[in-house]
């Protein structure tokens, strides 16, 4: 992460943990100005970003549930900073499929960072 869109900015941070999720907040030219679960902003190349949607944990114990009701069976827990590929979430739906370690399930949308309020996705 740099402080402005280009090379000649200085270097502020580096992630090492992948797929985290960032919001981009703007762009400019092949940069994109981003903002990471921790509030933190900054310039990132738009190479070393990918398309995928992600989520990132926010509670100590969430449960994957088999089906998209809480009435469902829970099939994993899952803790808090883990990140999640986020799949599928309906509109209206409290539930959001997404997928962790490699099990698929569906988790309450307050759990996680990543999703805009009475956000959708198919």
């Amino acid at each position: 992460m740099r402080t402005g869109p280009g090379v000649r900015y200085p270097v502020t941070w580096v992630y090492q943990r992948r797929n985290l999720p960032v919001e981009v907040t703007e762009e400019f030219d092949a940069w994109r100005q981003v903002r990471d679960p921790d509030g933190v902003e900054g310039w990132i190349h738009q190479s070393m970003l990918s398309g995928q949607r992600t989520g990132l944990v926010t509670e100590a114990a969430s449960s994957l549930y088999k089906r998209s009701v809480t009435s469902s069976p829970v099939i994993a827990e899952i803790g808090f900073g883990v990140v999640v590929v986020v799949d599928h979430c309906p509109k209206q739906a409290e539930l959001c499929l997404v997928e962790a370690h490699g099990t698929k399930g569906w988790l309450l949308r307050g759990l996680f960072w990543g999703l805009y309020d009475g956000e959708f996705i198919d």
